[in-house]
C-alpha cells in the first residue's frame, strides 16, 4: 500500500514540476528623449489602472529612469484626448508633463498601451527641459515573466510529495 502511495505521489510530483512554467506578461518599454535628456520607463500592455478622472488614469508605483537615475515611487499620468494626450511623468523632483497624441487606447477604466516610433510630444512645463521643447517618445514592446497561479498551484502540489514521503518514512 505505502509503495504504491508513493509512487504516485512521485507521478504527481514528476508531472507537476515538468509542467510548470511562467506565462509572459507584456511591457511596453517607454524611451523619451530631448537634447541630452533621457527618461525611461515600463508599464504593462494593460495595466491596472487607477482612474483619476474620465479624462486620465494613473500608474503609481511606477519606476521611472531620468538621465540615468533611477526612481522607484514615481508616477505615471497618461491623458485621453480630451485631457490633451500625453502623460505626466513624475520622478524624483521632476514633474514633466507632456502633451499631444494619447499614449493608449480604450478607456481610462481599462487602458490598452501599444508600441510605436517617432512620436513627438511638446513639454507643456516643469521637467529638466524648458517648457515648448520637444520629445521625442518611443515605445517597444517587451515581456516580463511572471508566474501563474496555476504554476504555483502545481509547484507546491509536486513538493507536497516530497514532505510526506518523508514524514510516511520517518513514522515507520
Amino acid at each position: 500500500m505505502k509503495v504504491t502511495l508513493l509512487r504516485t505521489l512521485f507521478s504527481f510530483a514528476a508531472g507537476s514540476l515538468i509542467f510548470a512554467g511562467n506565462s509572459l506578461a507584456a511591457n511596453i518599454d517607454y524611451s523619451l528623449t530631448s537634447g541630452t535628456v533621457s527618461i525611461s520607463f515600463a508599464v504593462p500592455q494593460n495595466p491596472t489602472p487607477n482612474p483619476a478622472s474620465p479624462a486620465a488614469f494613473d500608474v503609481n508605483p511606477a519606476s521611472v529612469t531620468i538621465n540615468g537615475t533611477t526612481y522607484n515611487d514615481g508616477i505615471l499620468e497618461f491623458f485621453t484626448t480630451a485631457g490633451g494626450g500625453g502623460a505626466e511623468i513624475i520622478g524624483g523632483v521632476t514633474d514633466l508633463v507632456l502633451t499631444g497624441q494619447p499614449l493608449f487606447t480604450g478607456t481610462t477604466a481599462a487602458p490598452t498601451l501599444e508600441a510605436f516610433s517617432g512620436l513627438q510630444l511638446t513639454n507643456a512645463g516643469g521637467g529638466p527641459v524648458g517648457a515648448g521643447e520637444f520629445y521625442t517618445v518611443n515605445a517597444t514592446s517587451g515581456t516580463a515573466a511572471a508566474p501563474e497561479p496555476t504554476t504555483l498551484f502545481l509547484l507546491a502540489g509536486g513538493l507536497a510529495p516530497l514532505f510526506l514521503k518523508r514524514k510516511l518514512i520517518f513514522s515507520s
